[in-house]
């Protein structure tokens, strides 16, 4: 079922998604042939938005999850509009390769009773 947001927080949750699909492929991929990077937005069991970025590459080294290593403006972007929504950030590297981000977002405003338009085409 798809969640309906207002056209500003989508606005604003498309630059961060921008932001961290960039740095995946930026970051991800380096070495390899190719790669996967999969991103979703969902209801968590809490009832939390949560918008995530997960990919297949090579995994975060964890020295860069310091705050030292994310003083980048990709970083500060995402960061700072997270905050917007109560957001907090979670990141890892996944055991069998890859990193998963998640951007938990409890202030984020889902449009109640509102659907997606038709596809008209």
């Amino acid at each position: 079922e798809p969640l309906v947001v207002s056209a500003r927080d989508a606005t604003t949750l498309a630059v961060v998604l921008g932001e961290l699909v960039s740095n995946a492929i930026k970051h991800a991929f380096e070495g390899l042939p190719d790669g996967t990077i999969s991103v979703s937005f969902a209801i968590n069991g809490d009832g939390v938005p949560v918008m995530s970025v997960q990919d297949d590459g090579i995994g975060m080294d964890e020295s860069e999850n310091t705050p030292a290593r994310r003083s980048g403006l990709g970083s500060m972007i995402i960061e700072n509009l997270s905050r917007q929504y109560g957001g907090e950030i979670k990141k890892w590297k996944n055991e069998f390769g890859g990193t998963s981000i998640h951007i938990l977002l409890p202030k984020l405003q889902i449009v109640a009773g509102e659907t997606m338009p038709e596809n008209r085409g």
